[in-house]
């Protein structure tokens, strides 16, 4: 079991969420009341244009931090806000909408204990509308096939992991949804068990289709930077001696048709795609050399 004597931070992003705030509250509080766990749960809302932040203000202080941002922000920055003020070790973070069940924190953690990094929330009977579970499926499968991260359901926010792996991660952007393959990139012990999944009661859902192809960008970006962000002159250089060879062929060929009197002019679309070829290689080279210098003598704050 979890032991006892570790503590957890459970981080909510809240946007325009004023209905399931005191009832997400009420069932966390209980579940941890029956395991006796040490526990906080930091709110942190995003600006939201409702009543949220009034109602997060009459919650227990003794149990529940209430952060805000000044400006909506998004999901990401909001947890990575309540991950940085987060006291404990051990970090959970779970959606107010209420459509995750606090209940499965407690099995989360157990599997936690049993030697993993990260342990993610499985949503295996989805209540979204079934385009949108359709098409998220099939976003985290090209994940998984591409990345090798042995989680199925990528955009469940319903997740634990130790604060220690993220202590040099920054969650921008929208990197809340693809951070679990930055970590298994980089080492991470993963894992997942299946969890509740339920209807929304209140309020209206804030993901529209937009997110999936948003999504698979974002897998890309994890790809890159964590393959390339040691050794960016290879992968810039790669890039740049291809191109350029298949510039300087360009050049070749058209001089080639000349000189064998298959064309009676020098093919100046060839010539000037192979210069513009060669042009772009000097460029990629330097984004490599840029990229070098900054990744070997990053800024200090």
């Amino acid at each position: 079991m979890f032991r006892m004597t570790r503590r957890l931070s459970i981080v909510i992003p809240i946007f325009n969420e004023k209905q399931n705030i005191e009832l997400l509250a009420s069932e966390i509080e209980s579940v941890f009341l029956k395991g006796r766990f040490r526990y906080e749960v930091i709110w942190v809302d995003d600006s939201s244009t409702d009543e949220s932040y009034q109602v997060l203000l009459t919650l227990n202080r003794k149990v529940h931090r209430v952060l805000r941002h000044n400006t909506n922000r998004g999901q990401s920055a909001a947890l990575m806000t309540g991950i940085s003020a987060a006291r404990a070790e051990v970090i959970a973070t779970i959606d107010g909408d209420l459509q995750n069940d606090p209940n499965d924190l407690v099995p989360l953690l157990v599997k936690l204990e049993e030697g993993f990094d990260v342990v993610c929330g499985f949503r295996k009977y989805r209540k979204d509308a079934f385009l949108r579970t359709y098409l998220s499926r099939f976003a985290n499968i090209i994940a998984n096939r591409v990345t090798g991260v042995p989680v199925s359901d990528l955009g469940c926010t319903l997740r634990v992991f130790r604060k220690s792996l993220i202590n040099n991660l920054e969650i921008i952007g929208e990197m809340h949804r693809v951070f679990v393959i930055y970590l298994f990139l980089n080492g991470a012990k993963v894992s997942q068990i299946e969890v509740n999944h339920r209807n929304r009661i209140y309020g209206e859902s804030k993901y529209g289709y937009s997110r999936i192809l948003k999504f698979l960008m974002d897998v890309l970006l994890a790809i890159f930077y964590s393959k390339f962000r040691f050794r960016p002159l290879y992968y810039f250089g790669t890039i740049a001696l291809g191109t350029f060879i298949i510039g300087s062929l360009m050049q070749i060929v058209a001089v080639m048709l000349r000189v064998l009197e298959v064309k009676p002019y020098i093919d100046t679309t060839l010539i000037t795609g192979g210069l513009l070829l060669q042009i772009s290689s000097f460029s990629y080279l330097s984004f490599g050399l840029i990229a070098e210098l900054l990744a070997r003598f990053p800024s200090r704050k």
